[in-house]
């Protein structure tokens, strides 16, 4: 199953999100990832369903802007990134988070 999906997919997925939050939102079968910038709610969705085999009825997702820090004598930017919010069917969990 997972020889079917292009190696890009899986260069745009980053990892699973386990914090304080999101473990309230596993309770009402919500997990969340970050992701590439560039990615899609569509691509995503794609391939979510075909690595797990389970059926998502709503993606949403934001993008976290940059912020300015600065630390001692160094200064920069934090870098920005794209989280997704997937919800699936009420039968259905994911292995990797299932455990928890």
């Amino acid at each position: 199953m997972f020889y079917f999906i292009s190696r890009k997919f899986y260069d745009q997925f980053k990892y699973g999100i386990l914090t304080d939050k999101t473990n309230k939102l596993l309770k009402n079968n919500v997990y969340t990832f970050d992701v590439d910038i560039q990615m899609s709610k569509r691509q995503f969705k794609d391939l979510i369903e075909t690595a797990f085999s389970v059926k998502i009825t709503s993606v949403n997702s934001y993008v976290k802007s940059s912020k300015y820090y600065r630390s001692n004598n160094f200064e920069g930017m934090k870098k920005y990134y794209k989280r997704m919010f997937i919800k699936l069917n009420d039968l259905e969990t994911i292995p990797f988070f299932s455990c928890l």
